[in-house]
């Protein structure tokens, strides 16, 4: 195999940045003549090497031979020394280097997006807007949301995975079992998982999206934690929970029922949390936690389980006064109303923070935009989140609260 003499990368290097800069200029309109920086001969002026310079040189040389650039020397120097290189015909420079305009470039990328969402079935309109998206971005020479145009693979992995999870292909599966049954690779979702978080976010206009927290695509199965002062029976069998917990396979939910009627259940978001108001709770309440953003499976297990629930018992979900904690509310609510349940929020509301509402923080636009969207969507949400707007309390999580709290299940 023939390696390149020294200096044949640097100058190849350079030529591509001057490539790149000339076509923003062609996009732009603007003028076209591009110039080498001082800092883009940086290298070539550090490196004293005779043969890094005369390979450096003779690649440059090449290129002037070519028509594609013109070389600018140094006068009344013995040494001889490039001083800079301009670009001179853009095309014959594409073409020495075996480049691709831009256009070509980012309408290649969007032809193998639209392969990639269409792969499996009718390609879904938000899929094609994401595409249209990022080509735009391709065009002026940026990589959205870091996924360049030349990035084959990550295209079709990032975007055959988006397809499938508009579809609700990943329904009732963890993410390994996901990727495995679609790429065949168990591990190539998680390997790709920023990038497909963050064209999903910046399409839908998520904050800090994240497959898990808003799509329940959860790395490993959720076990279902039940904790508090209530009394399950299972199979016939009674099991105390004493003021703890238990947790338990999602599968086995459908062989749980209750001893003696709760009248109330608390959904927990956070861990922490959780195991606190297990210990702390009142009689015949129960506490569930939901490890953030439920799974589609947990999901089940918890319509299974409120089968046993008296019809006057409450339902609750304390969460973080952020737009996760609200966005998991408006999830569990959803799920819970398409059975004819009505879910309330426990402990969202700024005022039950007291003195450690200094943690809070004012929410941005798009924050702001997301909250009011959730408040109309979901109206048991409305007044704890007027509070949160009207206040500028954003932001406080959950664990902040003191273990002693009152419970006021109202």
């Amino acid at each position: 195999m023939n390696r390149p003499s020294p200096g044949h990368d640097a100058a190849s290097d350079l030529l591509v940045s001057l490539a790149v800069r000339a076509e923003k200029g062609e996009a732009r309109e603007s003028v076209r003549t591009v110039t080498a920086r001082s800092t883009d001969l940086e290298a070539y002026r550090n490196d004293p090497d005779p043969d890094f310079r005369s390979g450096f040189h003779a690649f440059l040389e090449v290129a002037a031979r070519a028509g594609a650039v013109s070389l600018v020397w140094r006068k009344h120097l013995a040494q001889h020394e490039l001083q800079t290189v301009k670009v001179v015909d853009i095309t014959r420079l594409r073409e020495h280097l075996g480049l691709s305009p831009i256009d070509a470039t980012a309408s290649r990328a969007f032809d193998r997006v639209v392969r990639a969402v269409s792969r499996d079935g009718p390609a879904h309109p938000s899929a094609l807007e994401m595409a249209v998206q990022l080509r735009e971005g391709w065009r002026e020479h940026r990589s959205p949301q870091g996924l360049a145009p030349t990035d084959d693979q990550a295209i079709d992995v990032v975007f055959r995975t988006i397809a499938a999870l508009l579809a609700g292909a990943h329904a009732g599966l963890d993410m390994r079992t996901f990727s495995a049954s679609l790429h065949g690779n168990s591990k190539v979702i998680e390997q790709r998982r920023k990038l497909i978080e963050r064209i999903w976010g910046s399409h839908f206009d998520i904050v800090e999206f994240k497959l898990d927290s808003y799509l329940g695509l959860e790395k490993t199965p959720q076990p279902f934690f039940i904790g508090g002062r209530v009394e399950l029976a299972e199979q016939g069998q009674t099991l105390s929970l004493s003021q703890g917990y238990r947790a338990f396979p999602p599968s086995a939910v459908p062989d749980l029922g209750f001893v003696t009627p709760p009248i109330a259940l608390v959904i927990v978001e956070n861990w922490t949390s959780a195991v606190q108001a297990a210990e702390t709770a009142p009689e015949k309440v129960g506490i569930l936690y939901s490890g953030g953003f439920p799974s589609p499976r947990w999901i089940a297990a918890l319509r299974e389980l409120l089968r046993h629930l008296p019809a006057d018992a409450g339902l609750f979900h304390w969460g973080d006064l952020d737009h996760g904690g609200f966005r998991i509310f408006q999830h569990i609510a959803r799920a819970l109303g398409e059975s004819g349940l009505r879910l309330k929020p426990f402990r969202m509301s700024p005022g039950q923070y007291g003195s450690l509402q200094r943690h809070a923080r004012k929410p941005s636009p798009s924050e702001t935009r997301s909250l009011q969207k959730i408040m109309i969507e979901t109206p048991a949400t409305a007044d704890v989140i007027d509070e949160v707007l009207t206040s500028n309390q954003f932001g406080l999580e959950q664990e902040l609260l003191p273990r002693d709290l009152p419970w006021r299940l109202v």
